[in-house]
């Protein structure tokens, strides 16, 4: 009886030991699930588990490095200090490619082209087509973009007045009520809000566009030289061994949108 217990705790140590072995090792990925929706959020139905096209990018990811992916919820603004202090891996939530995340950390390819675009109310649609018809006017945006900098030499260009938000949510309810005259944000952004605050439109021209990348500590070098390959041709040449490659496997969900795949 005492060796048959023995046997069975010996068999269930022998396979703990073997699954953990086998076990992949985790690809630690960090986003916004509070105010990061469409990229990353919070699913309705299991509020326990995110969701969002960054959410498909990280499992592709992680399955491309042999991995299994593992969200850690920090807040946008904390992502660039996080992923350099080694919080996480990599930081996806519709990060832009500018010189000052280029300067903090390492960035993979770009992988989704945004457009920047401008949203005014219905009753303002044909007087307020461009930058240069606000002259005077107040235009909303979230602090610490493309689009605020954008906003900062239309102000010195045609004299509008930028106002910033720390939210992109309330640029919307704000332009709606009539406390600013137009936002200026990622057409992302813009066509998520427009099912959830009616009372604008979004006007068809791209003032600019801009790319998502993901954010990477420059030590990680299993990261930052993971080349994702797909039978397809890649999604932008990678003219550096330090940036992710990400091809047209990236998901549906991405594809119908403006991913680079589809230039």
């Amino acid at each position: 009886m005492r060796s048959s217990r023995w046997l069975a705790t010996g068999l269930a140590m022998l396979c703990t030991a073997t699954l953990t072995a086998v076990d992949p090792p985790e690809l630690i990925w960090a986003g916004d699930s509070e105010g990061g929706a469409p990229y990353v959020e919070a699913d309705p139905s299991h509020p326990d588990r995110v969701i969002g096209f960054e959410v498909e990018i990280a499992d592709l990811l992680a399955r491309g490095l042999g991995r299994t992916a593992r969200f850690v919820n920090i807040t946008f603004a904390n992502l660039p200090q996080s992923i350099a202090r080694g919080d996480a891996n990599l930081g996806l939530n519709g990060v832009e490619d500018t010189p000052a995340n280029r300067a903090t950390l390492a960035t993979t390819i770009p992988y989704y082209r945004f457009r920047e675009v401008l949203s005014v109310r219905p009753a303002d649609a044909s007087r307020y087509r461009t930058l240069a018809d606000l002259r005077g006017r107040r235009v909303a945006t979230l602090a610490g973009t493309i689009a605020y900098e954008i906003l900062l030499g239309a102000e010195r260009e045609h004299a509008l007045v930028p106002v910033s938000y720390e939210d992109d949510t309330h640029p919307y309810t704000d332009l709606v009520v009539g406390r600013v005259d137009a936002v200026l944000l990622d057409n992302v952004v813009a066509e998520r809000l427009q099912k959830k605050v009616a009372g604008f439109m979004i006007q068809p021209d791209t003032v600019a566009t801009g790319h998502y990348v993901g954010l990477v500590a420059p030590a990680n070098t299993a990261l930052r030289g993971f080349n994702v390959t797909s039978r397809h041709a890649a999604a932008a040449s990678d003219d550096s061994p330090s940036l992710i490659r990400i091809t047209d496997s990236l998901p549906s969900a991405i594809r119908k949108g403006n991913s680079l795949s589809s230039s």
